[in-house]
């Protein structure tokens, strides 16, 4: 999939607790965490141990910000929060998989939401939502091969 709307809207990030396209918001950066909404930020303060978003702000736990403009060599978010890279084609992560008893086959249990699957011993993620995805199965001898857990969240 490309995106060949040249009037597509281009967002810099994307919203941790909504999924969407954003271009000004609360950034924690030491967490990966964006937000858009005061209320958000401020459960993710408390959440992080802070007693006020104040309190948070004054230890610079986090900053608001604008995104004005997006690099040209920057992947950018729709409104939806698909990834797209610089050249408009839809992003997809590849991640190497090889089970512990030797074999690259596997079935990806996924939601239809997450558009991820298998491969020639390789996972594509695509657009999921933090890289969500059920399951990774190896189908010569059933594991759950969770030890792609460093480079893919499951549900």
């Amino acid at each position: 999939m490309e995106n060949t709307n040249s009037t597509l809207e281009k967002f810099a990030r994307k919203s941790s607790v909504t999924g969407k396209g954003m271009n000004e918001g609360y950034v924690f950066e030491m967490h990966g965490f964006y937000c858009e909404e005061e209320n958000e930020a401020r459960d993710k303060a408390m959440e992080l141990g802070y007693n006020s978003l104040e309190e948070a702000y004054k230890d610079e736990a986090y900053y608001w910000t604008q995104w004005e403009e997006i690099e040209e060599d920057e992947n950018y978010y729709d409104a939806d929060g698909n990834e797209y890279n610089p050249d408009g084609s839809l992003y997809q992560e590849v991640i190497e998989a090889k089970c512990e008893c030797g074999s690259t086959d596997f079935y990806v249990n996924e939601s239809i939401t997450y558009k991820a699957f298998a491969e020639n011993g390789k996972i594509y993620t695509g657009n999921n939502t933090a890289n969500e995805i059920d399951s990774v199965i190896c189908k010569k001898c059933q594991t759950d091969c969770s030890q792609f857990k460093e480079v893919v969240v499951f549900t």
